[in-house]
C-alpha cells in the first residue's frame, strides 16, 4: 500500500470502528494525524468535540494550521444509524441525525478546504451502502448518507483540480454501532444473509480504501462512490 508519509490527515469518528481501524492504518502508513471524536482519544493530536457544531471545526482548523500549517486528508467518519419507520421518527431524531451525519462533513470540508493548499489533497466522505440501495425502516438514516454522496460529487465538481472528492460507502461492518443494534444470532444471520459475500466485514476493509483514496496511488480518482459492502448494492 502507499505510503501516506508526510500526509497530515484529520480523521473524524477516530474513537471506534472504521474511524479507529483508519487511525491505525493512516498511523503505519506514516502520516501525521488529528484526531476527532466526542470521546477522549490518546497517540495523538486529538480534539474532544462533537462535528455538528461549527466550533469544533474551526477548533480543528486552528490546531491544524498552528502545528502543521496545512492539511493533505480529511476523512469523514463520524456518523449514528437511526432504525426507524417514517411515522415513529421524530423531528429531534431528524435533525439529529442530519447534523451528525450531514451537516459534520459539510462544516469540516468549510473549514478544512482553506488549508488545502497542495495539489492532491484528498477528501474522502464515509456514507452507506444504504445510501445507494436502501433498506427498510431507516428512511433518516438513508436520507443522510445519500445526501453524502452527493454532496461528495459536488464537491468534487467544485474543488477539481487541485482536490480529490470521494466516498466510501460501507455495507454492514463489525463495529460497536452495528453491535448495538443486532439482539440476536438470528438478527446477525440475517444481516449476514444481505450480502453476496455471506459475512459482516471488519473496520479495517475500510480503512484499507480510505488510505487508498488518500494516498497518490488514487490520483486519478475524484467523484467516486465506492461500495465496500461485500455485493450488496451491485446493480
Amino acid at each position: 500500500m502507499d505510503s501516506l508519509s508526510g500526509k497530515v490527515a484529520v480523521i473524524t469518528g477516530a474513537a471506534s470502528g472504521i474511524g479507529r481501524a483508519s487511525v491505525e492504518l493512516f498511523a503505519e502508513l506514516g502520516a501525521k494525524l488529528i484526531l476527532v471524536d466526542l470521546q477522549p482519544s490518546s497517540g495523538h493530536m486529538a480534539v474532544c468535540g462533537d462535528v455538528s457544531e461549527e466550533r469544533t471545526a474551526i477548533e480543528i482548523a486552528r490546531l491544524a494550521t498552528q502545528e502543521f500549517g496545512g492539511v493533505h486528508v480529511l476523512l469523514n467518519c463520524a456518523g449514528i444509524d437511526l432504525a426507524a419507520p417514517l411515522a415513529e421518527v421524530t423531528v429531534d431524531q431528524w435533525d439529529k441525525i442530519m447534523a451528525v451525519n450531514l451537516r459534520s462533513v459539510f462544516l469540516m470540508c468549510k473549514h478544512i478546504v482553506p488549508l488545502m493548499r497542495e495539489a492532491g489533497a484528498s477528501i474522502i466522505n464515509v456514507s452507506s451502502a444504504a445510501g445507494i440501495s436502501p433498506i427498510a425502516n431507516r428512511p433518516a438514516y438513508i436520507a443522510s448518507k445519500g445526501a453524502v454522496i452527493a454532496l461528495t460529487k459536488a464537491l468534487a465538481l467544485d474543488l477539481a483540480p487541485s482536490i480529490r472528492v470521494n466516498c466510501i460507502c460501507p455495507g454492514a461492518v463489525e463495529t460497536p454501532l452495528l453491535r448495538s443494534s443486532i439482539h440476536s444470532d438470528a438478527e446477525r444471520e440475517a444481516v449476514r444473509a444481505r450480502y453476496p459475500l455471506g459475512r459482516i466485514a471488519q473496520p479495517e476493509e475500510v480503512a484499507s480504501v480510505a488510505a487508498f483514496l488518500a494516498s497518490d496511488g488514487a490520483s486519478n480518482v475524484t467523484g467516486a462512490t465506492i461500495p465496500v459492502d461485500g455485493g450488496r448494492s451491485m446493480a
